[in-house]
């Protein structure tokens, strides 16, 4: 919902046009019969020159000054990008709040269908809750374990002896006695959806992204982890843990930390593949 200043309102209509939903008519005026409808994207204060427009519930945030210009070059960003990597040797210790808090933030700018933004965080750095949990999380592989060894019905031999591996090597007699399910993280952090839509659950997979790429200008480690993902899922008590209500669903998982590793090179990424429909020269 929204409020537009009649007194500082330049009345050049920017917030029309800006409105995805119509919401404001030339005037510019608020249609009242589907104000309701609102969903306070902010799109029409974001144009509005004069700063007349206020979206109601938001008193409490403060904004930083809006520049024009791109705050980072295209390059900048494909360099970022291209040198994130999963972490899976950190520091001892978690990572420190003022670090969490900067990571959530940028979480939670990402765009959101309808702006629902129907995510939420869970974050641990307790060493008992992240031994319980890993204790948990290496029980129930155990017993995954014991019914796949045999052939599954519907499931491909080769999938199956895959898992096994993943299972067995990594989870519940890992090479070497090392820790290669939480890998030795001292924080994990966790992204859910209180909607199980498929928008919401990529919405919530956006917003886990966002905080693994604004870790990287920390610097901190992350890692998608999807033991952590799928256990949580599957055996719900464990979402107990993380004070995870049983109704939502895990979407992603991360172990994070101050790295313990160095790398001297870029990891090797393919193009995806694309399929480009492009306009055709007309006819001469």
């Amino acid at each position: 919902m929204i409020r537009i200043d009649a007194e500082t309102c330049t009345r050049c209509d920017s917030c029309v046009r800006a409105c995805p939903a119509a919401i404001i008519a030339e005037g510019p005026a608020i249609r009242e019969d589907i104000h309701g409808y609102c969903v306070s994207c902010g799109h029409c204060a974001g144009a509005c020159p004069s700063g007349s427009i206020t979206v109601e519930g938001y008193g409490d945030v403060d904004l930083p000054p809006y520049h024009q210009d791109a705050p980072i070059s295209s390059s900048a960003l494909a360099t970022l990008l291209r040198r994130r990597r999963s972490v899976r040797h950190y520091r001892p210790g978690p990572v420190s709040r003022e670090h969490l808090e900067r990571i959530l933030e940028a979480a939670s700018l990402v765009p959101t269908a309808h702006n629902w933004r129907a995510f939420k965080a869970y974050v641990c750095t307790d060493k008992g809750v992240l031994s319980a949990l890993h204790d948990g999380l290496t029980s129930h592989y155990t017993h995954v374990l014991e019914t796949i060894r045999m052939p599954v019905e519907g499931m491909p031999d080769a999938l199956r002896e895959e898992l096994v591996f993943a299972f067995d090597r990594l989870v519940v007699t890992p090479f070497g006695g090392q820790d290669r399910l939480l890998w030795g993280a001292g924080t994990v952090l966790v992204f859910t959806t209180r909607i199980l839509h498929p928008l919401c659950i990529g919405d919530a997979w956006t917003a886990s992204f966002a905080a693994v790429a604004y870790a990287e200008t920390i610097p901190v480690g992350t890692c998608y982890n999807g033991f952590l993902i799928m256990g949580l899922n599957e055996a719900p008590p464990l979402k107990s843990l993380l004070r995870i209500p049983e109704d939502e669903l895990v979407v992603a998982g991360l172990t994070l930390g101050y790295p313990d590793e160095e790398y001297f090179r870029f990891p090797p990424r393919r193009t995806m593949e694309t399929t480009w429909i492009l306009e055709r020269p007309p006819d001469r």
